[in-house]
C-alpha cells in the first residue's frame, strides 16, 4: 500500500503534531506501508480565493505554484494521510489544501485514466490526524465535516471512490510529549493503540470508531474540564 503523508504543521518536526505524525509513520512502514511524507510548508501552496474563483464555476484553477507537481502523486496514491493542527475556532490547514483541489476535487481529474471505467478505478482512502492545544474534542468537528464533503463530492466529479477510512484525533496535544517523557503507562498505550491502528490502515483499509475514540481519550489529570465532563457524563447514566 502506497499512503501520502500530507503535513501541514507550520512547524514541521518541532510540532506538537509531529509527535503522532512521526510515530504514526513509523508504525505504517513497519507494518508494510510505502511512506511519502511531504511537508506543506515547504511548499509554494497559495491560498483558494474561495467561492468568487472562476474554479467554483468551470472547475478550472488558475493558480499555479507547486501543487502542480503534487498532484500527479496524489493521483496515484492509494491512500492519504492528512496531518496537521487544529487551532483556535476549528481552523485547520488541511481544510485549505483540500479547498485548492477545487469544491469537488476536480484539479486531479487530469491525474486518473479517462478510458478506465469507473468500477475500476481503487478507492481513495483519506486518513485524517489532527491534533489540538485544547481539551474539546469538538474543535474536530468542522474539519471533519470539510474531508467528508471533500470525498464525496470527488467521487462524483472523479468517477473515483473515495471515503473518510479512519480519524486519529489527538486533544491536549502539548500534554503528550510530557507523557512520553515520563514514560508514563498512559503514554505506552496510547502509542500501542496507534501502532494497532497503524496495522488496521495497511491489513484492513480502515480505522473503526473504537479504536478512534481509544486514540482520543483524555490525558489522566490533564484538564479539570475534562474532569468535569466525565464526572456530567457518569451523573448522566446514573440518572437515565
Amino acid at each position: 500500500m502506497k499512503i501520502l503523508v500530507l503535513d501541514t504543521s507550520p512547524l514541521e518536526n518541532e510540532s506538537d503534531c509531529s509527535a503522532v505524525s512521526s510515530p504514526m509513520m513509523r508504525a505504517l512502514r513497519e507494518a508494510g506501508a510505502q511512506i511519502e511524507h511531504v511537508l506543506t510548508a515547504r511548499l509554494d501552496l497559495k491560498a483558494c480565493v474561495g467561492p468568487t474563483c472562476m474554479a467554483h464555476a468551470f472547475g478550472r484553477c488558475f493558480i499555479h505554484d507547486d501543487l502542480d507537481d503534487l498532484l500527479p502523486t496524489m493521483a496515484k496514491t492509494d491512500m492519504w494521510l492528512l496531518a496537521g493542527p487544529v487551532e483556535g475556532k476549528g481552523v485547520s490547514r488541511i481544510s485549505r489544501l483540500l479547498a485548492r483541489l477545487g469544491p469537488d476535487g476536480g484539479r486531479l481529474v487530469e491525474h486518473y485514466p479517462t478510458d478506465s471505467p469507473a468500477e475500476d478505478l481503487p478507492e481513495l482512502k483519506v486518513v485524517l490526524l489532527a491534533t489540538s492545544r485544547t481539551d474539546d474534542i469538538d474543535i474536530f468537528d468542522a474539519l471533519i465535516g470539510d474531508v467528508e464533503r471533500f470525498c464525496f463530492r470527488h467521487e462524483k466529479t472523479t468517477r473515483r471512490p473515495a471515503r473518510l477510512s479512519g480519524l486519529v484525533l489527538r486533544p491536549e496535544a502539548g500534554a503528550l510529549r510530557q507523557e512520553t517523557a515520563k514514560d508514563s503507562s498512559f503514554a505506552r498505550s496510547f502509542f500501542s493503540s496507534l501502532e494497532e491502528a497503524a496495522r488496521a490502515l495497511v491489513d484492513k483499509g480502515s480505522i473503526d470508531y473504537d479504536m478512534a475514540a481509544k486514540l482520543s481519550q483524555d490525558w489522566p489529570g490533564t484538564s479539570q474540564q475534562a474532569f468535569v465532563r466525565s464526572i456530567a457524563a457518569a451523573l448522566r447514566e446514573s440518572s437515565g
